[in-house]
């Protein structure tokens, strides 16, 4: 009886090894199909810091653009998310994302893998943005922004992003780019935002005293200035090229070029796949930025 037992026991054993080995090398397949398709000619990556990044492979396409894959932590902590991404030439705009590997939640955060999420990055420009994901280079702590540049290297303890985040108002946001971008003097001091009126000076606090009085009006007819801390914001963004045409005075054509930090929609229900995939996206941008084109 229990030789009969072990028997069928081994019977089942070797079927399901087999049944698994078959589809470890089906998903193997199509993964370097999928590879073989749309990556290129692969590029030596093994002197490089990849690894830092969780980058596993760099290919270069036909038009002199970038595909990288690389591996982030989801839900499912023991099995890797491997997301491909294609970047122009550049590197500051994504052409492609597409989710090869994963096992996350079914129907909840396998859904990464779907269209309706994959195609949310298609044309847009990084790092992105989901939810409260940190935008940081996790080898050297800057933010990337659109021109390909990185602001310089801000402590985590002070990062903007993190900021009043319960605050999404024009000036809240405007500060927040401010800061991100050097521009103003908390920053400079080393020093965590606390209130838009940190950053300001002592006469520019005095204005904004006045405007909350109702008495702005006055003091501006009766001194004939035209210069407020928010247009004086207003320029600045524009000087550093963070505003987009949306904010501030839109008026006139000569307005500076957004930063280039793109938000994403979480997918219902699994936010923390979702930020992996905007993790690995932003992973493999850095990358790119710090290693391969700097």
């Amino acid at each position: 009886m229990n030789r009969r037992f072990q028997r069928k026991n081994a019977i089942f054993s070797i079927v399901f090894m087999s049944i698994l080995a078959v589809a470890i090398v089906i998903v193997a397949d199509r993964a370097k199909e999928t590879l073989g398709a749309i990556s290129g000619k692969p590029v030596d990556i093994g002197t490089s810091n990849a690894q830092e990044y969780q980058v596993k492979e760099l290919y270069e396409t036909e038009d002199g653009g970038h595909t990288v894959l690389v591996t982030a932590k989801g839900f499912n902590t023991d099995v890797d998310i491997e997301v491909l991404v294609t970047f122009d030439e550049t590197a500051d705009k994504i052409l492609s994302v597409e989710v090869l590997t994963q096992a996350e939640t079914d129907g909840l955060g396998s859904k990464i893998t779907e269209e309706d999420f994959t195609t949310k990055f298609l044309d847009i420009n990084a790092p992105v943005k989901i939810a409260d994901l940190e935008l940081a280079s996790p080898v050297t702590g800057s933010i990337g922004i659109s021109d390909g540049s990185s602001a310089q290297k801000v402590d985590t303890r002070y990062n903007p992003e993190r900021w009043n985040q319960s605050d999404d108002s024009p000036e809240a946001n405007a500060m927040r780019k401010l800061y991100a971008a050097g521009l103003t003097l908390s920053e400079d001091n080393l020093q965590g935002l606390k209130t838009p009126k940190a950053d300001m000076t002592a006469q520019e606090i005095a204005i904004v005293n006045m405007e909350e009085a109702g008495l702005l009006d006055e003091y501006l007819e009766a001194t004939g200035t035209v210069s407020t801390p928010e247009t004086k914001a207003v320029e600045k963004l524009k000087e550093a090229g963070l505003l987009s045409e949306s904010e501030g005075d839109s008026s006139n054509g000569d307005v500076g070029v957004a930063v280039e930090v793109t938000n994403i929609d979480t997918i219902s229900g699994a936010t923390v796949s979702s930020k992996a995939v905007g993790k690995a996206v932003n992973n493999a941008y850095f990358f790119l930025k710090e290693s391969i084109l700097q």
